[in-house]
């Protein structure tokens, strides 16, 4: 499903990652996470000092709703005050705050997994602090301490070598540090609307500064796959992205099925023959509510058809868009579709799946399809915990680096 609902700018450091590092390095790589040097947010944080790479970390994001809410109802006018010694005034809100066990932040609040797992035990919370972190919870992200990060990438790299049908299987995380902004976790924008972190006004700027898919250009673990594929390592690429990174990067078409569609391709609808665009199709399909071409779509109530037609002689039938909208059915063949991905991911001994949380119906599943090993590299939880077996907490560019790094050191053991 296209995500149009907003853009992330990519930091400096991502952006400089990304147009400089290769996709096998000389030595193990140096991995900076972003939680890395922040402040625990637990007040009472045992080590008392700020994250390092050393440290297993947990992400929160924060409820402004239920914050501000409690804010303007003990404001000094409206709640119990008292004199201070100078002669002012002390809101009550202010002592409920100071009386928190976390420093809430505005958006995210980073601790050690220690620390957290302190926070959910502590007996003495306040409703409204409790009320702040049960709401935040399908939000958390997990961070492995780098030294785990190196080490899963390395056992992978070894199932990886010596797999027979490898498939891979990504999701939104794998184009965050593209630019493409997710809709979950801890910085998502379904997060920061339903947590009230953005106003209304800024919801409505944010859904018309879409991204500019002609720009957008692979990141580190676009490629490692990618020549991995070029090997012969990857037999086959699943995504429910439509932000065509992965063929970008070299994977080619009969190697890939991107079940949600893709921006720069639609199709005929009658032959379905398939038409490659240097333009995002959508513009004239999604976009569109006026122009004579529009017809509502049943499934998902936007319009698919792009007022083009197809160029096949016999066919002339009208083009559609490949994007599929919440309530549309997934592409049997279109794009690879559904089809050959179930196909592949059958015959896989080795699926790794990359930036997925796993809970879109009804691709989620593919990877249990699998008879080989599961291995998941993601921040936050998904549906196939207890079928991992290997389990990775890293953004994909950090692990997928590492492994790239071990899979050149396999090459030298004869």
């Amino acid at each position: 499903m296209k995500r149009t609902k907003g853009k992330e700018k990519c930091t400096t450091e991502r952006e400089e990652r990304n147009t400089t590092t290769s996709t096998t390095s000389k030595c193990i790589p140096i991995i900076h996470r972003w939680v890395d040097s922040k402040v625990c947010s637990l007040k009472s944080c045992s080590q008392g000092i700020n994250i390092t790479t050393k440290n297993r970390v947990v992400v929160l994001a924060t409820n402004q709703k239920i914050l501000n809410k409690k804010r303007r109802k003990q404001t000094p006018s409206s709640s119990k005050s008292k004199k201070t010694k100078g002669g002012g005034v002390e809101s009550a809100s202010a002592n409920d705050e100071d009386q928190y066990f976390v420093q809430w932040n505005e958006d995210r609040n980073v601790f050690h997994s220690h620390c957290w797992q302190a926070l959910l035990n502590e007996k003495n919370l306040n409703s409204t602090e409790r009320q702040l972190i049960d709401s935040g919870l399908s939000t958390v992200e997990y961070f492995d301490d780098v030294s785990t990060v190196i080490e899963t990438a390395k056992q992978f790299a070894e199932f990886w070598k010596n797999s027979f049908h490898s498939v891979i299987f990504t999701g939104a995380g794998i184009s965050a540090s593209a630019g493409i902004a997710t809709y979950r976790g801890t910085d998502g924008i379904d997060t920061k609307e339903l947590l009230g972190q953005s106003s209304s006004k800024t919801i409505e700027i944010e859904e018309e500064e879409e991204v500019d898919y002609t720009k957008l250009q692979p990141t580190i673990a676009h490629k490692v796959l990618a020549s991995m594929y070029d090997i012969g390592l990857v037999k086959y690429v699943i995504t429910q992205n439509c932000d065509d990174l992965h063929f970008k990067s070299g994977i080619k078409r009969e190697g890939l099925s991107e079940l949600h569609g893709n921006v720069f391709i639609e199709y005929c609808e009658k032959c379905f023959v398939e038409y490659r665009r240097d333009y995002c199709v959508d513009e004239y399909s999604t976009e569109c509510h006026l122009e004579p071409w529009y017809k509502k779509c049943k499934t998902c109530g936007w319009n698919h058809y792009t007022g083009r037609k197809c160029s096949v002689k016999s066919c002339k039938g009208l083009l559609e868009d490949t994007i599929v909208n919440f309530g549309d059915l997934l592409h049997d063949t279109v794009l690879g579709g559904l089809t050959l991905a179930t196909e592949h991911a059958k015959k896989s001994d080795l699926i790794l799946c990359l930036g997925s949380s796993l809970t879109v119906y009804p691709s989620f599943d593919l990877p249990k399809l699998s008879v080989g090993k599961i291995v998941i590299c993601n921040l936050q939880e998904t549906k196939h915990e207890k079928r991992a077996g290997l389990r990775g907490w890293a953004e994909c560019d950090h692990f997928m680096e590492c492994v790239a790094y071990f899979m050149e050191e396999l090459k030298k053991v004869k």
